[in-house]
């Protein structure tokens, strides 16, 4: 599951799950991405005031 990140390898998935400790804690993987930076934002120019 950790590998089907964009952008995460063994290596990474590795790290990840030691600083994770419990993945069972997140609902679903879009919150574990969102959790570890890995989710894609959506960048948006400020509303016109």
């Amino acid at each position: 599951m950790l590998k089907e990140l964009h952008g995460i390898g063994p290596s990474g998935a590795a790290r990840l799950l030691a600083g994770v400790a419990n993945i069972s804690r997140f609902a679903d993987r879009d919150r574990f991405a969102s959790w570890n930076g890995t989710a894609p934002l959506v960048r948006q120019p400020p509303l016109a005031v």
